[in-house]
């Protein structure tokens, strides 16, 4: 009876798993669990030393790395390329810019697989091979596509998002246009004091002319 039901969980463990990740673990030799622990061993809170001293390594030897948006299909053709878009948001090492759209080819494999299990429209970290035509492609046996993690953008440290911060208002200055001297005071003055003087005179006149004439 034991044996039986043993027999029957295995049957149901097996017919649980999707024909495609099925048959990507049996090509790559491997179980989903070792997949996964390979595949996603960069996806969690914390990093092991080992798992820093591969981060770095994979680091080295991709030609981009980079944080993107993308939404993964539920299925990809077993053994072929996969080639989805990319909406890039920061970058770490490369040429490709933040802000734009690039392609990635997904190669087949089991951390294809893996990661085509997350189907969600998240953001992912891409360790991408440029190749001599320029086709940015993500090894399909190797962990190059993973979830964003804080652990893992720590490990990799700052990166470029290219929204730069607008530059500074240069500093207000004022031109001086030249002080105008102050005028003296007598020359201030001087047309009210001969109009004061054409006035003066010209009642002395009037007063004389009316003596005179009386």
């Amino acid at each position: 009876m034991r044996r039986l039901l043993s027999v029957l969980g295995t049957l149901l463990v097996v017919g649980a798993l999707s024909p495609v990740a099925a048959g990507h673990a049996a090509a790559a030799g491997s179980t989903p669990q070792s997949v996964a622990a390979r595949c996603g061993a960069w996806s969690g809170r914390t990093l092991t030393a080992a798992d820093r001293q591969a981060v770095r390594r994979t680091r080295t030897a991709a030609d981009e790395v980079f944080e993107g948006q993308v939404t993964l299909p539920s299925r990809a053709a077993a053994r072929h390329d996969l080639q989805l878009r990319v909406h890039v948001l920061a970058i770490w090492k490369g040429t490709v810019q933040p802000q734009t759209r690039v392609t990635v080819t997904f190669r087949y494999g089991p951390c294809r697989t893996w990661t085509l299990a997350h189907r969600v429209h998240e953001e992912y970290l891409f360790f991408l091979t440029r190749t001599a035509a320029g086709r940015l492609v993500a090894a399909g046996n190797e962990p190059r596509i993973v979830a964003h993690t804080a652990a893992l953008v720590q490990e990799l440290g700052k990166a470029s998002s290219g929204t730069t911060p607008p530059p500074p208002l240069p500093p207000v200055t004022f031109t001086s246009t030249g002080a105008v001297a102050p005028r003296p005071f007598l020359k201030v003055a001087a047309p009210g004091i001969a109009l004061l003087i054409i006035g003066v005179l010209g009642l002395i006149v009037v007063g004389r002319l009316g003596r005179r004439g009386l």
